[in-house]
């Protein structure tokens, strides 16, 4: 799930039901609580790794990586359904190169570039 959040980003944002999407339709996981760990591992690594920032529509959050990620693991498991639009994850340099290093190695000619928005 981590390197589809970084190959995705490379065009746009991620946000944690996107990631949620792939847990239950790639990875065929219906139980909510292993969906949880799952998303919110996902989540963990892209931030604590340095390779997204947490933000709303563009805007950083003004906290930590550790207080980001208490704030949406809290949000996520107060949710019914566990879907909400919490956070957008924006790919930092780090995180673009890795994403593009995985789309790469997955086959694409060119590494993809962003959505003009994004520029």
């Amino acid at each position: 799930m981590v390197e589809d959040a970084l190959v995705a980003g490379l065009f746009d944002w991620v946000g944690e039901g996107q990631i949620m999407y792939g847990v239950i339709n790639e990875l065929r996981i219906d139980d909510p609580d292993t969906r949880d760990i799952l998303v919110l591992g996902a989540v963990t690594v892209l931030l604590a790794e340095g390779y997204a920032i947490p933000t709303t529509y563009g805007e950083p959050w003004s906290v930590g990586t550790g207080e980001a990620i208490e704030r949406i693991a809290t949000t996520w498991l107060s949710t019914k359904d566990g879907v909400s639009d919490i956070v957008h994850l924006d790919l930092t340099v780090k995180g673009r190169e890795r994403g593009e290093a995985i789309a790469t190695r997955e086959g694409w000619k060119a590494p993809p570039r962003p959505a003009r928005w994004l520029e």
